[in-house]
């Protein structure tokens, strides 16, 4: 009798080892493997989200990069306190960089690169699982969004952690990431950064001038919008086509010599780069029935910069 209980004491606790090893080698459920992401569109669209939604942190563009460490930097702020080694903001103010300062200025590089190598992990799939996106336009919408979106990136941190390029373009910047891998990048002087960020931003553009919807402050009340692509809306909260050119020209004048006269000539390209967003900013207004004086609101510019831009 004892040595059936034995047995049966042994049985059990050999299969509840194996329940529990399969109970324990289970995935996180908020935790989804990079292969299983990409495997439909709603996954592409997830990880897409996702990028966005990194830039809208207080780190970045919903705080520091905004209104917060880049005017403590330039000491936009007068009304001084007084001292505190506790205050990130007291301590730019008197250029106090050994303290907390350090640690956010560190922050934003870190975070700035890690959403990069989101971007470079998205680009990656989105080739290799092309045949995922069956939906029109999805496949070149959201591949010219994230080359976009690497560019914009990559520029700040150029302009924020490289040199004032007029003076020393062939001086050592930063590193332009383009593969999700492990390896290091080398640091390229400022010049070769630029013609990277041209590359992506060109790249970008011919795959957002045949599948940007140009959609702009998309109204929910219209009888349409039940049957519109909800993804391809309010294109005025992505990379779309006109920021994509607005970024072209930026940086093409930059790399002009004319930056150090003391009237800024735009360059040929840059002034039809211009020329046609205005254009295109004129036609969507008016096909969409919308006053200039909201669409300057929406843009937080000055109605009179929205007229100089569309003529």
């Amino acid at each position: 009798m004892k040595q059936i209980i034995y047995i049966l004491l042994t049985t059990t606790t050999m299969l509840g080892l194996m329940s529990c090893s399969d109970w324990l080698d289970v995935s996180p459920k908020t935790s989804i493997p990079t292969d299983k992401q990409f495997e439909s569109e709603s996954g592409f669209k997830d990880a897409l989200t996702g990028i966005y939604l990194k830039l809208g942190t207080t780190t970045l563009y919903a705080g520091d990069l905004t209104y917060a460490y880049l005017d403590e930097l330039a000491g936009l702020y007068s009304d001084y306190p007084g001292y505190n080694t506790n205050a990130v903001f007291d301590q730019s103010i008197v250029f106090d960089y050994e303290n907390m300062f350090l640690s956010k200025k560190n922050g934003i590089y870190s975070t700035m690169y890690n959403i990069i190598a989101n971007i470079n992990n998205f680009l990656e799939y989105v080739d290799k699982n092309k045949d995922v996106l069956v939906t029109e336009r999805y496949y070149e919408t959201m591949k010219g969004e994230a080359l976009g979106l690497r560019a914009f990136l990559h520029f700040d941190l150029l302009r924020m952690f490289g040199p004032v390029y007029k003076e020393h373009p062939a001086s050592k910047a930063i590193p332009y990431r383009i593969a999700f891998d492990k390896d290091a990048t080398p640091v390229l002087p400022a010049s070769e950064v630029v013609d990277a960020i041209l590359k992506d931003l060109n790249d970008a553009e011919k795959l957002l001038k045949e599948s940007d919807p140009l959609d702009f402050f998309t109204d929910q009340t219209d009888e349409d919008f039940i049957d519109k692509n909800h993804f391809l809306v309010n294109r005025e909260f992505r990379m779309n086509l006109y920021a994509v050119k607005a970024m072209l020209a930026i940086i093409l004048n930059i790399r002009s010599d004319s930056m150090g006269k003391k009237s800024i000539e735009l360059l040929p390209q840059t002034m039809e780069i211009l020329e046609t967003m205005g254009e295109q900013i004129k036609m969507a207004r008016l096909r969409r029935d919308i006053s200039a004086e909201l669409v300057a609101e929406r843009a937080n510019i000055s109605r009179a910069n929205l007229w100089n831009n569309s003529q």
